[in-house]
């Protein structure tokens, strides 16, 4: 069996990928901490990436080099792979989280992918469990699919975080602050809820009222910045009735894809491809809505701050902790850019705009050109 093997190669490959990549991060000790988060965002982008083309290349190894691999087999090679290019990142997490141990490391990892992906799993069970033909069965797998899906959008991560023991509700003293400060701006809460991260970060959920903090917010802000980040949360929660719905509307963007074997079958296959790709252009525009509603809130963690400048020292710091850089590779996100929001609310940094950050760096590349030169030596083998 070759499952031992797949999952300690990809763990060494993702391992050794990264301790490579990191060696300009390395360098840039000492250095102001703008341009050491300018210089690990396409590193961290990378690596994010090489989690899941990692193991591609460990399948396509399997399927060359071990002649009993049989494209039935691959999915517990896939598994074994995935399982260890997330043990092989371990070594990059502890650079920037020393203090992470390998116990609360792979609790944090198992719980918060578990919840990522349940949602995808939901529109993904339903989609290939989906008939070519229209019709009662085709309603009931969209209702039932999108439905958990929606569920697990408003409620159900949080239902699921308490179950793995990563929420709670948030300490007295923050719950009364924050009750305080949602009652002098007319805003009903709720839940106010504390999420085991080591992820600096704070959080609205605008169809439920909640706010969330994450442990390492609490613990590296005081409790004047944490006010001033709860008044930025607290704009989100005092939006329009049409941007409430915008927001629960994009929770959808993706649900058209379960609709995929029908409308393929029905459709010519292009008009299929531009009725699923439309999605993409309401990304956009719900990008562009973000991105005011972000600014919309600084006005408000401004508003919030017990001094003048605690929001903006709190929103950088934010950044700092979490090494994001203060300007983006792309004008385009869901935030603006840290520079230009501090700009926004009259907190000019001290330092000079920082250059923008590469999106990736070479090891999405040398990974796509491994798989690409693999495919082709498998499909020359006979495979396929």
């Amino acid at each position: 069996m070759i499952l031992i093997p797949a999952l300690l190669f990809t763990a060494v490959l993702v391992a050794l990928l990264n301790w490579l990549a990191l060696r300009p991060y390395h360098r840039t000790a000492g250095q102001h901490w703008t341009e050491r988060a300018r210089v690990l965002w396409p590193i961290r982008q990378s690596s994010s990436f090489a989690l899941w083309l990692s193991p591609v290349i460990t399948v396509l190894l399997g399927l060359i080099l071990v002649p009993e691999t049989t494209k039935d087999t691959t999915w517990p090679v896939g598994v074994a792979a995935v399982v260890g290019a997330f043990i092989g990142a371990f070594p990059m997490d502890r650079v920037f989280f020393p203090d992470m141990t390998v116990k609360s490391w792979a609790h944090q990892v198992l719980a918060w992918w578990s919840i990522r992906l349940a949602g995808f799993a939901a529109l993904a069970t339903a989609g290939v469990m989906m008939p070519r033909e229209w019709g009662w069965e085709t309603v009931s797998w969209t209702v039932g699919g999108v439905g958990l899906f929606a569920w697990l959008q408003w409620r159900g991560w949080l239902w699921l975080a308490e179950v793995f023991r990563i929420a709670e509700p948030a300490p007295d003293h923050i719950a009364e602050l924050m009750n305080s400060l949602a009652s002098r701006q007319g805003v009903q809460l709720n839940g106010i809820w504390k999420l085991r991260s080591v992820i600096d970060g704070a959080f609205a959920l605008p169809l439920t009222r909640e706010l969330l903090f994450t442990e390492r917010a609490l613990q590296v802000h005081s409790d004047e910045e944490i006010a001033a980040i709860a008044g930025h949360e607290l704009g989100h929660l005092r939006e329009s009735n049409s941007a409430l719905v915008i927001r629960a509307s994009s929770m959808f963007v993706f649900a058209p894809w379960v609709l995929a074997k029908p409308l393929f079958a029905s459709l010519d296959s292009l008009l299929a491809l531009l009725v699923l790709n439309s999605t993409f252009v309401f990304i956009w525009l719900i990008k562009r809505f973000s991105r005011r509603m972000e600014l919309a809130a600084d006005a408000a963690g401004q508003a919030a701050e017990a001094e003048a400048g605690c929001y903006a020292r709190a929103l950088e710091r934010l950044h700092e902790v979490n090494l994001i850089p203060a300007v983006f590779p792309k004008d385009k996100l869901t935030h603006p850019h840290l520079y230009d929001r501090l700009v926004a609310i009259g907190h000019t940094p001290d330092y000079a705009r920082p250059a923008k950050p590469k999106d990736f760096n070479w090891v999405v590349p040398t990974l796509i050109l491994l798989i690409f030169g693999l495919t082709i030596v498998w499909a020359a083998r006979g495979g396929g």
